[in-house]
């Protein structure tokens, strides 16, 4: 799993994943000084990751998910099994019950294979925020 992160691949059907469950990267540096870094802020560009040449990925944190929390993935491939995505997605959203009815109160959508790393849908996760989840 830490080659798979590290090698930052734009199609890699993980990266939306990390991204919008919250995980979280704990670095270490060859003198021992550990940091950590929110996975949505990891990946920089095309097989470009937040790491200096003397870091390694030590370890990675994912969160359980709440009570109304749902998180969902997506693969668009050629073939079925064992290929390379065509775009993926990671998506979660977390819903708490107002007057009656279920509010979206925190989203999170990104998107791999369709720009040179792993994007947020900020603008789409803004929209959803309050919004009645209903069949419509």
């Amino acid at each position: 799993v830490g080659g798979n992160i590290c090698t930052g691949s734009p199609i890699s059907d993980l990266n939306p994943l990390w991204m919008v469950t919250g995980a979280k990267f704990q670095i270490i540096d060859c003198k021992g000084k550990i940091r950590t870094t929110a996975a949505e802020n990891f990946f920089l560009g095309y097989r470009k990751v937040g790491l200096a040449s003397d870091e390694i990925l030590l370890s990675i944190f994912l969160p359980w998910t709440r009570p109304f929390e749902f998180v969902k993935e997506f693969k668009q491939a050629h073939r079925r099994d064992d290929d390379i995505a065509i775009v993926n997605a990671g998506m979660r959203v977390f819903l708490e019950e107002k007057n009656g009815k279920w509010v979206v109160s925190d989203a999170s959508i990104a998107y791999g294979g369709v720009a040179p790393l792993s994007i947020s849908a900020a603008k789409t996760k803004e929209f959803l925020i309050a919004k009645t989840w209903n069949k419509e």
